[in-house]
């Protein structure tokens, strides 16, 4: 009988063990959010390698990628807060969205449209 006990005890921690790493995982998930989209011409054309800043209006952190071969970017894992994604490439007018408000596991979707400039 003791062996049996002994055998339940040994279960519930390997079970213990093996939760804590995926509950960490999620918790750390869901402190940050991310911004995506794609970028296009007048003509609803893919802008490649065009310069996407998003930029936390309250803490100035920044981060920057290009777009890629069929105009998508996408900007993961950033810190909650207010942002402003502004978009630029050479032979067009540069594109400003601000307000885009981040919370806990969100993604936001601003895709851009420029004008040729």
């Amino acid at each position: 009988m003791e062996m049996r006990k002994l055998r339940h005890v040994f279960v519930a921690l390997t079970l213990a063990v093996l939760l804590v790493p995926v509950v960490g995982w999620a918790q750390s998930q869901a402190i940050n959010g991310s911004i995506r989209g794609r970028v296009t011409d007048p003509s609803g054309a893919a802008i490649t390698d065009a310069s996407v800043t998003i930029k936390n209006n309250d803490t100035g952190y920044t981060k920057t990628v290009a777009t890629s071969a069929d105009g998508y970017y996408v900007a993961p894992d950033l810190p909650l807060g207010t942002y402003t994604v502004t978009v630029e490439k050479a032979g067009f007018d540069k594109v400003s969205h601000p307000g885009i408000v981040l919370q806990a596991g969100n993604e936001a979707v601003i895709d851009a449209q420029l004008k040729i400039g």
